[in-house]
């Protein structure tokens, strides 16, 4: 496993980070594409990103950051687009490992429940 990243680095490499999570996503959707239902129907309900397709990042972003992408913090149900799955992600990682030291950031699972 990578050492972890400090804090510092986790926030300067976060942008590449984001954009690599996006690109990775991207690459597993062409290969397991699903065709889109014919409009005015429920047939495939399926989001543009499913769980699974993030879940299975795990190992890229722990080679990238020397933590593991937990379950518990990929959104059942999916995603509506790579970067809004890229987006959720680099909050978890903030929250679980980089916690911002501002007395005002409110972590993401307590702007959920709210």
């Amino acid at each position: 496993m990578k050492k972890a990243l400090t804090k510092a680095e986790f926030y300067a490499q976060e942008a590449v980070l984001r954009a690599e999570i996006v690109k990775a996503i991207e690459a597993q959707a062409v290969e397991s594409y699903i065709p889109t239902a014919p409009e005015n129907t429920d047939v495939f309900d399926v989001p543009a990103v499913d769980s699974k397709t993030v879940a299975k990042l795990s190992p890229m972003i722990e080679e990238k950051v020397g933590h593991k992408l937990k379950p518990s913090w990929i959104k059942k149900g999916g995603y509506a687009s790579a970067d809004a799955a890229a987006k959720h992600v680099i909050e978890m990682l903030r929250e679980h490992h980089y916690q911002v030291d501002q007395p005002n950031v409110v972590p993401f699972a307590q702007r959920m429940a709210a």
